[in-house]
């Protein structure tokens, strides 16, 4: 509560990231190396403190399962065009245990959707608050439902039956209804 720490906290808030800011622009690939271990404090510092969040946006990294880092720009742009549903949502999927949801991961993948990877526990709260800060922004796990229904796409599927084909199953089951076998 004292107004010395606030500006002394600032301060060193702001030099931190800063410097971050600086190691990703002039070093991104040392600094993509290094994301394991400052990741955890710099999604800590964007969930704690809205100054941090406005300077981090920019350098915190994103990370997908064939092991490709991107900023959450970069990734907005790389997932627009596949991962957006029928109502304009932009749809992030996610994934807690690689190994535990391969087959969903899979199926997503399939589909060319890209999934990030959100192993550590301040994950969670790191992809609430993703959701809240970023507009048009919902953020899926990847093991929630099957792969054609996590992002809802306007789209007619074609019967692959033909006409005679559909009668004839249309029969069969309005003669298996009728006799109460179902």
């Amino acid at each position: 509560s004292d107004q010395n720490v606030k500006r002394i906290s600032s301060h060193i808030v702001k030099k931190v990231a800063d410097k971050l800011a600086e190691l990703f622009r002039d070093k991104r690939d040392e600094f993509e190396k290094k994301w394991e271990d400052v990741g955890f404090f710099v999604k800590y510092g964007m969930l704690t403190d809205d100054k941090f969040y406005e300077k981090a946006k920019e350098f915190a990294l994103l990370e997908n399962t064939g092991h490709n880092f991107y900023t959450l720009e970069e990734y907005r742009e790389k997932t627009t065009p596949v991962q957006t549903d029928k109502n304009g949502q932009l749809v992030w999927l996610y994934t807690t245990d690689p190994k535990g949801q391969h087959s969903f991961i899979e199926s997503a993948e399939k589909r060319d959707y890209s999934i990030l990877l959100m192993e550590q526990p301040i994950d969670t709260h790191f992809v609430q608050m993703l959701e809240s800060k970023m507009e048009k922004l919902s953020v899926k796990r990847v093991d929630s439902g099957a792969a054609d229904k996590l992002i809802e796409k306007e789209e007619q599927r074609e019967s692959v039956l033909n006409g005679d084909e559909e009668k004839l199953l249309d029969n069969i089951f309005k003669d298996i209804t009728d006799k109460g076998q179902y």
